[in-house]
């Protein structure tokens, strides 16, 4: 049970849509006129979870509320640690930008580019390259980034 509300909070946390679906279900739950539901013969489950659907109403409008304020605080967390990578991790992020390559996969530098995603800077797939070593995906936002700004990761602006 556990396991399952994290994978639901990962799920809502890379996405809007669901807590948008589940506002917009719990307003019309709330909000819908008695005489339609009454007309419609729901007028019982409508009167149950009247309680749930406004728990669910209030937690997603302060959950939609409080988003853009969470993605501006991780767009800044992830700009600081670009302006203070060290050695290696310029060395890993560098691959990226001299190849025009948004995937890599990595054995050597693994525990580096692993430390590099649990900053969203680079993103762990479950997928392999022919050797079995872990294939690693660059941030969109990341790769634009460090493009413009090279000198980042020690690169020579042309």
């Amino acid at each position: 049970m556990k396991d399952a509300i994290i994978e639901i909070i990962k799920w809502i946390r890379e996405s809007v849509r669901p807590v948008i679906v589940l506002f917009v279900l719990a307003a019309l739950v709330l909000f819908f006129p008695r005489s339609w539901v009454l007309a419609i013969g729901l007028g019982d489950g409508f009167s149950k979870y009247r309680f749930v659907a406004f728990l669910c109403f209030v937690g997603s409008l302060i959950w939609l509320v409080t988003f853009p304020i969470e993605q501006q605080y991780r767009h800044r967390k992830r700009e600081r640690y670009l302006d203070h990578l060290t050695e290696e991790e310029r060395n890993v992020l560098k691959s990226f930008i001299l190849n025009a390559k948004k995937t890599q996969a990595f054995r050597m530098n693994l525990a580096i580019a692993r430390h590099l995603a649990q900053f969203h800077i680079l993103i762990e797939t479950p997928t392999t390259d022919v050797h079995g070593h872990i294939v690693f995906v660059i941030d969109e936002w990341v790769f634009s980034h460090l493009t413009k700004h090279p000198g980042l990761i020690g690169i020579a602006k042309n």
